[in-house]
């Protein structure tokens, strides 16, 4: 045998060790020591196991009865949820006028103590300038799009009956409502679990499939930044085309058209709140300066919907950064309360609570 040969022989033999090992070696790993995805290492940071269940519209929403605490980057957030999946207390037979909040993590309050989100200062904002005592409904649910949130009214709706229905929306629903109501998530062992990182984080097949990659990437991650001084690597993102960006848009009045239709057949009214990002507050950004969302307020006024840009208010808040959670993006305490006073204002002078739905 000529030593050409036996090397096309012995690269053969390697190549079938390798092609018989490497299956084995990932059935080893998967049974002993399991390695983490990345997206969902990230996930769990902010979930507590149970915290959700699945949703056949909305795909996915609190579970009812549940209590838990979220510690993330330094920020704390007790919670619970009542026999409704609001996070709250029972809401009890109907007594006073309801207003229900409906967005996502800005909404639910993420970092700050129950009772101290936004929609429930617009409660005590209304009664304090002489309005109706309301009940106050946070029906906020960490990474909700707009799709989401239309298909949790829809459920939600009959059940609580508002009187007003406020939706928070906040500038990254524009990617949530590309993905539908089915969104970015579904539940999964009891956690939510990222459908969308394949494609939006550019988690490619091997990391979301094979757990010997990922104990090699995470090896290699190791060594890189250990020994070699490199800089730890983030998610890249997948920037969104501005063609993308006008389709998020337009869903995004589809659906809010949409909910303002059950909204009236609730006997009920829809108001949207814009929510700015810490970005646009800290930069004293104005509404006009952001071409995409006043084209979808210019949409949502078209179709008799009042709404409430907080951009200018909170752009006039002294100490601004404040409003913000260091490192996190959303709103402190103090956040809460500038903008649910401001809201609960809007409500007031509006006449939101005593006109009837249009």
């Amino acid at each position: 045998m000529t030593a050409c040969r036996r090397r096309g022989a012995e690269v053969l033999l390697l190549g079938g060790a390798l092609a018989l090992s490497l299956p084995l070696a990932e059935l080893v790993l998967r049974a002993v020591a399991p390695q983490g995805l990345p997206s969902q290492e990230e996930i769990r940071s902010f979930v507590i196991k149970g915290m959700y269940v699945a949703d056949a519209r909305a795909g996915y929403r609190l579970t009812p009865g549940f209590s838990g605490r979220l510690e993330r980057e330094g920020h704390v957030t007790d919670f619970s949820t009542n026999a409704v999946g609001l996070r709250g207390d029972e809401i009890g037979p109907k007594t006073k006028p309801r207003v229900l909040a409906l967005g996502d993590s800005m909404t639910w309050g993420w970092g700050v103590p129950q009772g101290e989100e936004w929609i429930h200062e617009v409660g005590r904002e209304v009664s304090r300038l002489g309005g109706p005592e309301v009940q106050s409904l946070n029906g906020g649910v960490n990474g909700y799009g707009t799709a989401n949130e239309l298909a949790r009214l829809e459920e939600l709706g009959p059940e609580v009956s508002p009187d007003l229905v406020l939706l928070g929306f906040f500038p990254n629903d524009y990617a949530d409502n590309l993905l539908g109501a089915a969104g970015a998530y579904t539940v999964r062992d009891g956690y939510l679990f990222d459908l969308a990182s394949e494609e939006w984080f550019h988690e490619h097949w091997l990391a979301r499939h094979s757990h010997l990659w990922r104990l090699g990437a995470a090896a290699w991650e190791t060594y890189r930044v250990r020994y070699q001084g490199g800089v730890p690597s983030a998610r890249p993102g997948r920037l969104m085309r501005a063609e993308e960006l006008q389709q998020g848009m337009e869903l995004s009045s589809e659906y809010i058209l949409r909910m303002a239709t059950v909204t009236r057949s609730l006997g009920a009214r829809l108001a949207v709140v814009w929510l700015p990002p810490v970005a646009y507050t800290l930069a004293g950004m104005r509404p006009q300066d952001i071409p995409l969302q006043t084209e979808l307020q210019r949409r949502v006024t078209a179709a008799g919907i009042l709404s409430l840009d907080l951009l200018p208010t909170l752009t006039a808040e002294p100490g601004r950064e404040g409003l913000y959670l260091p490192r996190d993006g959303h709103f402190t305490a103090r956040g809460h309360r500038v903008a649910g006073r401001a809201v609960g204002s809007w409500v007031v002078q509006a006449g939101l609570l005593s006109a009837p739905a249009p």
